[in-house]
């Protein structure tokens, strides 16, 4: 599950937790990525605060685990090195690369797209604000809202009763108005120790 998790928030939790269900996924990978090639830094907190963010968030739950492998490199972070990376890393693994339908509209102009699917499949979780046809294609890729449509190379993924966005977030904190209950708490505390998002 790929993002800047900036910060992570239950939105986050909500979709790993029905694609671990709804896919019979094995385990949910969250990746914080490193250096967003699609975002701008000014607002992002560091890679090693979101990491560990995301670290608190997941603790719990025995099928989520964070990986490293972006934070710790020094180049963008691509979606298909990401996955190209899993696929060697679990040969005989079906990997699926999930993420938000906002940033999957626009997955024209990510770093090699096509090449994405070499290595595994999409799951593109819908959010308020993006009403999608469940038939559309994204960018020419096939979508599909049924996993037994194995000739999809993305699956929607709708995600009931979760309104909440790290841009909302961030915000609601420089404006001092209230978020303890859009993310964990203990996320929440580690928002407040570290000071972040307020400038």
């Amino acid at each position: 599950m790929g993002g800047t998790f900036n910060p992570v928030h239950f939105g986050h939790l909500a979709a790993a937790d029905e694609a671990l269900s709804g896919f019979s996924l094995e385990r949910i990978v969250f990746m914080p990525a490193g250096i967003p090639p699609h975002k701008e830094s000014r607002d992002i907190a560091s890679s090693e605060d979101r990491l560990l963010m995301t670290v608190i968030a997941t603790a719990s739950n025995e099928a989520f685990e964070v990986s490293r492998y972006e934070t710790e490199k020094k180049t963008p972070s691509y979606t298909v090195e990401t996955m190209e990376y899993y696929a060697n890393r679990y040969p005989d693994a079906e990997i699926f690369f999930i993420t938000g339908i906002d940033a999957v509209l626009e997955i024209s102009t990510w770093h090699e797209p096509d090449g994405i699917f070499k290595y595994g499949k999409m799951i593109a979780v819908t959010r308020p604000g993006y009403p999608l046809d469940d038939r559309k294609d994204i960018a020419g890729y096939q979508t599909s809202r049924d996993l037994a449509s194995r000739d999809a190379k993305i699956f929607i993924m709708r995600v009931p009763g979760v309104d909440v966005s790290g841009t909302e977030i961030r915000s609601r904190v420089r404006d001092r108005q209230p978020v303890r209950y859009l993310l964990p708490e203990r996320v929440f505390e580690y928002i407040k120790e570290r000071k972040l998002y307020i400038t």
